[in-house]
């Protein structure tokens, strides 16, 4: 079910973190088969992605760089729950991409 993001909810007390910029470093490959993602490392490892909404965040990203607070709002849009856990939980599986190597923060200036 698609609904629209509640605004005064989604990006609610990130001290700035909802505008980062990120993106799917360039030495990364990703491409979705039956619904489940596959991400290829520079080390040749190949890692699977089976929840949906971590396939949207990665289909996203390697789409073009987003801000952290247009993913939110995506995610909000397109899957169920409260606008603050999708939001936490976002947050918690963007910052392990980024420790992980596989995402990068970029200036978006």
């Amino acid at each position: 079910m698609n609904r629209q993001p509640d605004s005064s909810k989604v990006t609610a007390g990130y001290d700035g973190r909802e505008m980062q910029t990120l993106r799917l470093r360039s030495d990364i490959a990703f491409r979705v088969v039956s619904g489940e993602g596959f991400l290829v490392t520079a080390d040749r490892a190949m890692h699977r992605v089976a929840s949906a909404s971590g396939v949207a965040i990665l289909e996203a990203l390697a789409a073009r760089a987003r801000t952290r607070a247009e993913l939110y709002a995506a995610l909000v849009s397109r899957f169920r729950g409260a606008p603050e856990q999708i939001e936490r939980d976002t947050d918690a599986f963007l910052t392990s991409l980024v420790a992980r190597g596989v995402v990068e923060e970029i200036d978006a200036g």
